[in-house]
């Protein structure tokens, strides 16, 4: 009898010092995590990263792809591949044959901005006008042959696209199939594939892209960070030091959609340095689709081999 009354009066000891579950609120949830992203030394990787499951959600070489099909606010658009300083030229003929050369045409990449009237081709497509298309560079650094690309018989469930050198009498085809679930297909014409690109959920991209310049017009590859703005991600730049930052007075009006609202310019290079140095005061703010608010600052850009291509970043919530 003793030995039970002892036992009775351990358990029920320590189950007082048991506490029930209690939801984490919100404003509480403001912990910093620290991550560091694999890009390679030559960039040669596109990295999606979710912030609230803290994860990198997918990895893909940055050539697996030449084309992308996206959509957005109900249009299917193509955009280039910028991360391999994709670019390409519209000319004025439907005429395949019509098209043999590259010569007096202006060959302009997609805006990083993300809007479909500042990509180069864009809703174009419909048009069915021919294109020449500079595909850019793959992960080695040797330049893709220049093609000649149009699209035509757009259905409901897909269209059919046209693509060859830009002197050949006559091109390849290939069906490309839509539907409304897509996230965004991926045309590689060198090997005749369509791959699904964006994984289903994201908020970052930490890629190379084409920077537009316009005094005078030049556009110019640099490595940065894209929101995910077709799922309704914005961002904005703080005047807050990280750890001063205030959730409740960050201004609702000053989030923006572009999808290079963070862009590459948190960093700088050091010309007498010789590398990268990053601006840790450049504090973000992002809003994701399911209106949860994060901030985050980029701490350094080299691994600990001192190797480029590896940006670190702290975020709270």
């Amino acid at each position: 009898m003793r030995i039970f009354l002892i036992v009775l009066f351990i358990a029920i000891f320590f189950s007082s010092c048991w506490k029930e579950e209690i939801p984490i609120d919100k404003a509480a949830r403001r912990g910093t995590t620290y991550q560091t992203i694999e890009m390679g030394s030559s960039y040669s990787d596109v990295v999606w990263f979710d912030l609230s499951e803290g994860l990198v959600v997918k990895t893909m070489q940055k050539d697996a792809w030449e084309l992308l099909i996206s959509r957005k606010d109900g249009l299917y658009h193509m955009q280039l591949n910028t991360a391999l300083f994709g670019q390409a030229a519209r000319t004025e003929s439907s005429d395949w044959t019509a098209v043999m050369s590259e010569s007096g045409l202006a060959f302009k990449s997609d805006a990083p901005s993300g809007g479909i009237d500042s990509l180069s081709i864009g809703d174009w497509i419909r048009e069915e006008k021919i294109w020449l298309l500079d595909r850019g560079y793959n992960t080695q650094g040797l330049p893709y042959s220049k093609l000649k690309i149009r699209c035509y018989d757009f259905q409901e469930n897909g269209f059919t696209i046209e693509y060859g050198a830009v002197n050949s009498a006559q091109g390849e085809t290939m069906f490309i199939p839509i539907s409304e679930g897509d996230l965004g297909l991926g045309i590689t014409l060198s090997s005749d594939e369509i791959i699904q690109v964006y994984p289903s959920e994201w908020d970052l991209c930490f890629t190379q892209y084409v920077h537009l310049f316009y005094d005078p017009y030049t556009p110019y590859l640099v490595s940065g960070v894209l929101i995910n703005d077709k799922a309704g991600v914005r961002a904005q730049r703080l005047l807050q030091a990280y750890d001063d930052v205030d959730f409740n007075a960050i201004q609702e009006n000053n989030y923006s959609a572009y999808s290079n609202v963070i862009g590459y310019d948190w960093k700088f290079f050091d010309l007498d340095a010789g590398q990268y140095t990053v601006y840790p005061e450049y504090v973000y703010a992002i809003k994701t689709a399911d209106e949860r608010v994060y901030k985050l600052h980029f701490l350094d850009f080299y691994n600990s081999q001192g190797e480029r291509g590896y940006p670190m970043f702290a975020y709270g919530e």
